[in-house]
């Protein structure tokens, strides 16, 4: 495990200390400073009193997908549906598809029809000749193809 993420974790252990909300928003404060979306990220999904809100609308202007995606999937708390309109602003069809596979609660054929109207060739592809019998079966199970392939293209 990151030192960083270990830290973060611990942080969580001196809850009960009469200074901890002071230093929370201390940190807090330092870790937005320091603008670095990774320590943002991490800061919201270890840290049980993060300002989740706050973090979330950096984490969205930064317009990067794969932290988007990352705290979709991963922080409690995160604004599912406001994360969801932000992965399709940055027009990035792996990180839209990633989206709609793992994060719970998402419009996932909202999401399926997003990749369709941004004609990704990889995944009209995927779709038109792994997927004969579309129409007939739930958009998740579609996608669950794609996802496959996807892992082994980006070996994830």
């Amino acid at each position: 495990m990151e030192d960083l993420d270990y830290l973060l974790k611990e942080l969580n252990k001196y809850r009960n200390n009469k200074n901890y909300r002071q230093i929370l928003e201390e940190l807090q404060t330092n870790i937005i400073k320091i603008n670095n979306v990774r320590i943002i990220y991490k800061f919201a999904k270890y840290v049980i009193d993060a300002d989740i809100s706050l973090l979330e609308d950096i984490i969205i202007k930064t317009n990067n997908p794969r932290y988007i995606y990352l705290f979709a999937k991963d922080v409690s708390g995160a604004n599912i549906s406001l994360l969801e309109d932000a992965i399709i602003a940055t027009k990035d069809v792996d990180y839209i598809y990633l989206f709609a596979k793992d994060v719970a609660n998402t419009n996932v054929l909202r999401l399926k029809n997003v990749i369709k109207t941004f004609d990704s060739e990889k995944y009209e592809n995927l779709f038109n000749q792994e997927n004969k019998n579309i129409t007939s079966q739930h958009p998740i199970d579609s996608l669950e193809i794609c996802y496959e392939k996807l892992k082994r293209e980006l070996k994830y």
